[in-house]
């Protein structure tokens, strides 16, 4: 039997260094794909685990809760991607 390890961090796209320097397109968010994934993984039966920022924490609580409930672990991603 193999194995594999599934891990998904979940922040947005302003998180990402090289998009905070660019003029992005703010009307869709990198966690409108969140819901497509979770079916990719449920339809699969693939556990995986999800790293979450903790300031992204108050806009996705009830997506956490459904992750819960589906079998997977939240796991913290730090507060926030902050350059020293």
């Amino acid at each position: 039997m193999k194995y594999a390890i599934l891990s998904l961090d979940i922040e947005d796209w302003y998180h990402v260094d090289y998009f905070a320097r660019k003029k992005c397109d703010r009307t869709y968010s990198m966690l409108d794909g969140l819901d497509g994934y979770l079916k990719i993984i449920e339809d699969h039966q693939v556990p995986s685990s999800f790293f979450v920022l903790g300031e992204i924490i108050p806009k996705i609580k009830t997506k956490l809760q459904e992750i819960l409930r589906l079998g997977h672990e939240i796991g913290s991603h730090g507060q926030g991607h902050i350059r020293p």
